[in-house]
């Protein structure tokens, strides 16, 4: 039984690689090969201090408040999640001061037209996720530790909720997504990642192997998609629905109340992405 369901779960993740493969003329030339240098390195429109510092505060605080006040080992991944997000916004800036170059570690904005596609396959990886997850664990709620005896249920959504899979998609995706492929292939890089994105919440979490494949499929399905739509919604998106739900269930929230606290975290993220979009487009 053990076997079989691992099993189904590798063919559901064979079966949309297939998909994909015979579907997408793109996918399946650069399958196993990689992309020009500089395919997924957009041009940023023009610096936008305020902006920056803003969205910049509002994580970095977050996440010392977490390093500071969660108990263990919660407080480390508040402090592995910090220092990520901070390598990844100081080599995206200093790109950004060189003229006519391109900035480090931006998995493209997007057009409208790619962020419909991340959204279409945002939810595609969640609802695949959701499946992979009940098969191997019996459940489909999502079995992430989160401190519910030492944290208040708003700061938990803010960190686990919303903050730590900005923090995992810029390191996973837009930084490690975007040189692996354009290196390696899609592929390849889809199997490279999952792995050490499952290494690493074993590292910080120590979850147990039934978890550990769900992040690697999660993981997969976000790298392989995301080359089609040029946007990091594509896994933030997917990223926050699992990773919200799983808090509010383990406060044993009504149903309503969390529908709400989720579609409105998301609309908010949605504006923010619209809105690059549209800032894309200016410069297209």
């Amino acid at each position: 039984m053990f076997i079989c369901e691992y099993g189904i779960g590798a063919i559901i993740l064979l079966g949309i690689t297939l998909y994909l493969y015979f579907t997408h003329d793109e996918f399946r030339e650069h399958a196993f090969m990689g992309y020009p240098p500089g395919t997924f390195y957009e041009i940023y429109p023009p610096y936008r201090r305020i902006e920056w510092l803003l969205s910049f505060a509002v994580v970095a605080l977050a996440l010392l408040w977490g390093t500071i006040n969660l108990p263990d080992p919660y407080n480390r991944a508040c402090l592995i999640y910090l220092v990520i997000y901070v390598l990844v916004e100081i080599f995206t800036l200093i790109e950004r001061l060189r003229p006519g170059y391109v900035p480090f570690a931006e998995f493209g904005i997007g057009t409208i037209e790619n962020l419909k596609k991340a959204i279409i396959y945002g939810t595609i990886v969640f609802m695949a996720t959701v499946l992979i997850n009940s098969l191997v664990t019996g459940s489909i709620v999502f079995q992430i530790p989160t401190p519910t005896d030492k944290i208040d249920i708003t700061v938990n959504f803010l960190i686990i909720g919303v903050v730590a899979p900005i923090c995992e998609e810029k390191l996973f995706l837009q930084l490690l997504g975007a040189s692996f492929i354009e290196s390696i292939g899609i592929i390849p890089s889809a199997i490279t990642l999952g792995f050490a994105f499952a290494w690493f919440h074993y590292a910080t979490y120590g979850l147990a192997f039934d978890i550990l494949f769900v992040l690697f499929a999660f993981r997969y399905l976000v790298t392989i998609f995301a080359p089609l739509c040029r946007t990091a919604i594509v896994g933030v998106l997917p990223h926050f629905l699992i990773n919200s739900i799983a808090v509010l269930m383990q406060y044993n929230i009504p149903l309503p109340y969390m529908a709400l606290a989720i579609a409105v975290t998301f609309i908010g993220q949605a504006i923010i992405a619209i809105y690059s979009a549209k800032l894309a487009e200016e410069r297209i």
